[in-house]
């Protein structure tokens, strides 16, 4: 319906459907605030979103939601045209990993991203008990800043040696 939220009974959470009544793969989230001269901070959700704001991560990036794991063509080239570095940090999970990587043939952000602009895939950190970090709430300021200053640029060789999600593995 017009309800922008849908509570989603069978979900663990309720999910966006739409933003001021634009669907959600026509705009990114933030994308107003961003300022040149910073990179793109580029997560899937609202709750991230609000986190990062919330412990002062527009000081080192411009951060944007695109309000789920699939970006847009539109989204894309929106970022394209901002003309900054994105670096681009899906959720840790495996929506995420199809979003930033495809699946089936179907390209990932990656691959409508790269040699575009200079694009970023950060390693997340771990956890002090050994397990890696999966969400973007889950971060500090200064595991932010170091993700900065240590991933390096991300490059595809080729459209034809892109990898590919089967489902359940990379080939």
């Amino acid at each position: 319906g017009d309800d922008p939220v849908d509570p989603a009974p069978d979900q663990a959470a309720p999910k966006v459907r739409h933003c001021c009544g634009r669907k959600k793969t026509g705009c990114i989230l933030g994308a107003e605030r961003w300022q040149k001269g910073k990179p793109g901070l580029v997560i899937e959700g609202l709750m991230g979103y609000a986190y990062l704001l919330s412990i002062g991560a527009e000081t080192c990036f411009n951060v944007g939601a695109t309000m789920g794991a699939n970006m847009s063509d539109y989204q894309a080239e929106k970022l394209i045209a901002f003309g900054e570095p994105v670096y681009l940090l899906y959720d840790n999970d495996p929506a995420g990993q199809k979003g930033v990587f495809g699946i089936d043939g179907k390209p990932g952000a990656v691959h409508k991203l790269n040699r575009q602009i200079p694009l970023y895939l950060p390693k997340w950190p771990e956890r002090e008990d050994g397990s890696v970090k999966d969400d973007p709430d889950q971060l500090t300021l200064d595991e932010l800043d170091q993700m900065r200053k240590q991933t390096p640029l991300y490059i595809i060789p080729s459209a034809r040696k892109r990898p590919v999600f089967t489902g359940t593995a990379y080939k």
